[in-house]
């Protein structure tokens, strides 16, 4: 059964609502930095207890990839942190990938392995397969699973591949686009399962989520290994409820820049209620 991932504003880790309402803990590189000691003291915890940390690298919202050596810095203070054997069995983290661009992940994937192995950086490596064109998000991935010590490969939820643009939306996002993600990322999916006939090599990660309903496509598809989507929770933020099909808008703003606030009763309700739905989608 898939793990699920949900990020959070820094007020709701703070009171564990996390240990409810996600398997683990999704954190994103750059907000170690930007957030100071307590966002960074919950990615350790984490690992102490037992529950699995992904460490993002930040593209999604930094629109490039969080720089290697200072990426790999941090994992590596984690580990020193949690303990090596530790961040060994626990720790995840997504090695640096370009948008849309499959070439240049590839080496960039080569050159932090070259440059980071596992003796210096614990834990499993999930790389991103990328790509303008579903046969370029093939070879990425056919490229990615033949790297050492690759445990799982990325998925986007918005690649220029499934027909719409990388585009800043300035509101909510025009439903035409979120049903081209979505379909556009089950089609890739089952491409990857005709290719290596049910069974591809190297587990899935499903990054992010346009709209939630796409997860009903998943159930019972045991190569998906885990799921991250703030959805839920950033819906439940701004009031609004899945209903049983799901969401026909999304609002277009990342849990990035919502990890100051600190929400209501009602918002949580809400948020429990989603993560819940969500859940009975992607599960039986």
């Amino acid at each position: 059964m898939a793990k699920i991932f949900h990020e959070m504003p820094l007020a709701m880790l703070k009171t564990g609502e996390e240990n409810y309402l996600a398997d683990g803990h999704y954190a994103l590189v750059h907000l170690y930095e930007q957030l100071g000691t307590d966002y960074y003291k919950h990615s350790v915890n984490t690992l102490k207890q037992g529950r699995e940390l992904i460490v993002d690298n930040s593209i999604f919202e930094l629109g490039t990839a969080f720089e290697p050596t200072r990426f790999a810095g941090w994992l590596a203070k984690l580990a020193k942190d949690a303990g090596y054997d530790v961040a060994k069995k626990n720790l995840v983290y997504i090695i640096p990938d370009v948008l849309d661009d499959y070439k240049a992940t590839i080496e960039s994937a080569k050159a932090f392995i070259e440059m980071f192995p596992v003796s210096l950086i614990p834990g499993k490596r999930m790389a991103v397969a990328q790509g303008k064109t579903y046969e370029e998000l093939i070879k990425c991935y056919e490229e990615l699973v033949k790297l050492p010590e690759i445990s799982r490969i990325g998925i986007s939820f918005n690649s220029e591949a499934y027909g719409t643009s990388n585009q800043e939306f300035s509101e909510k996002i025009p439903e035409s686009a979120l049903l081209k993600w979505a379909n556009g990322r089950v089609k890739f999916i089952r491409m990857l399962e005709e290719k290596y006939s049910g069974n591809p090599p190297v587990p899935l990660h499903l990054l992010g989520c346009s709209v939630p309903q796409e997860f009903k496509n998943y159930k019972g598809i045991n190569y998906i290994e885990s799921v991250d989507t703030s959805n839920p929770i950033v819906h439940g933020l701004y009031g609004i409820e899945y209903q049983e099909d799901g969401l026909k808008e999304k609002v277009s703003i990342k849990v990035a820049d919502l990890m100051h606030k600190v929400p209501s009763a009602e918002e949580i309700r809400i948020i429990y209620k989603n993560v819940a739905r969500f859940r009975s989608f992607l599960h039986e």
